[in-house]
Parts: C-alpha cells; structure tokens; sequence
C-alpha cells in the first residue's frame, strides 16, 4: 500500500510541476523563456556571466563576461523588437508593426516549449519528449514512442 501512496504523490507531484511550467510567467527563471511569451527589447536571460539580450536595435545577442560571442546580426533593421518563443517550437523577432525580423524556422507540433540560455552558454530550445525508453522511475508517465524501429533495436539489445 506504500508503494501505491508513493507512486501516487510522485505522479501528483510531477502534475503540479508540469503546470507550474505551463503557467508561469514569461521568465519564471531568470534563464528561459517559455512560449507563447515575449521577451521585450532591453530585456535578457541570464546565467552565470552569460546573456542573451533582446537590445534595442533589434539585434539578439549572447555575451559571456560582456563580450559578444553570438548574435541574429539584426542589429539596425529596426527599433525595439520583441522575441517570442512561439508554441510551435518558433523563435521570432518581431519589429513594433509585427514583422518578422528574424526566426529559426523550428515550426514543429503545437505544444509547450521553453528557451532556455543553459550555463555552457548554449541557447536551445526544449520542447516536448518524442521518444522515451520508458525505464524511468515514475509509474504511469511513459510516453508513446513514436520510433518504432529505434524500440526494437533497444530491446534486441537488451536481450543481447
């Protein structure tokens, strides 16, 4: 009965932490940006000595320790720009009339994705899981593989 109780708060616990990501606010964390929200011009993630800082010409740029060591390089081509991280998986910046700026063309299923500027420097874009091995310790939240032919490679490895 124990292990019942248990299985059914980690699953509880699991539900709240997932809404919790679902509804917070645009940078809950100080590092990531979750869509559909916008990172306004003069605002910025931050980790560490990193930043990602949507500046007010309109160019998105990374700096470790003040130094840039990334940009879109759209730096000019407009005024106080916005980034959205979009739930397609699209991250756009939008000029004040709502043209594209630029984006990274990552139009994937609609769901939930988050930006995150990650303390290695790297910005990547999380979205949902597309395949699980379905070994992990949480009771009831396996999701449906999609690869087939990658499950039966494990499993014919397993038996190895």
């Amino acid at each position: 009965m124990a292990a019942s109780n248990s299985s059914i708060l980690l699953i509880l616990m699991a539900t709240i932490a997932i809404f919790g990501l679902m509804v917070a606010s645009p940078c809950a964390a100080d590092n990531s940006l979750t869509s559909p929200n916008s990172l306004p011009s003069g605002h910025s993630l931050n980790t560490g000595s990193y930043r990602l800082i949507m500046q007010a010409d309109c160019n998105l740029v990374v700096y470790d320790s003040g130094k840039p060591v990334w940009a879109t390089n759209t730096g000019g081509l407009a005024r106080d720009c916005r980034l959205t991280m979009h739930n397609n998986g699209n991250l756009v910046i939008y000029d004040r009339s709502n043209s594209v700026i630029w984006q990274t063309n990552t139009n994937e299923k609609e769901d939930h994705y988050v930006l995150v500027l990650q303390q290695d420097r790297n910005v990547v874009i999380y979205g949902p899981a597309v395949w699980a091995t379905g070994s992990g310790p949480a009771v009831g939240l396996t999701l449906v593989p999609h690869n087939v032919t990658a499950i039966v490679h494990a499993r014919a490895m397993l038996n190895e």
